[in-house]
């Protein structure tokens, strides 16, 4: 993450928008992920796995090596990454919020 707030992990939309969808729950099947956001299979495995390495993702319920996480959730440092994204996007937007822990 830059100084700024601005988070070049998070920052593309596929990624901005899995972290949204993943905010304000616990956690969220992978399938419910991919048909909620319109991704495929392999284009959503791509953009957790940038995720998890990142340390923003964690995968559960795990199934056998090598397979799809059954489901994500976003780990603390995930979501305190994303709001300081949110919040560096809404002062260059003019539309800031209290920051958020």
């Amino acid at each position: 993450m830059s100084d700024d707030g601005f988070d070049p992990v998070i920052h593309p939309l596929a990624r901005l928008r899995i972290c949204a969808l993943l905010d304000p729950v616990h956690h969220e099947a992978f399938a419910t992920v991919r048909d909620l956001l319109g991704f495929t299979d392999p284009t959503l495995s791509k953009h957790v796995r940038v995720l998890i390495d990142a340390g923003y993702l964690e995968p559960t319920n795990a199934g056998r090596s090598g397979r799809r996480p059954v489901a994500l959730r976003l780990t603390r440092a995930g979501r305190v990454s994303f709001h300081r994204h949110i919040n560096a996007l809404n002062q260059l937007t003019g539309t800031t919020k209290e920051p958020h822990p």
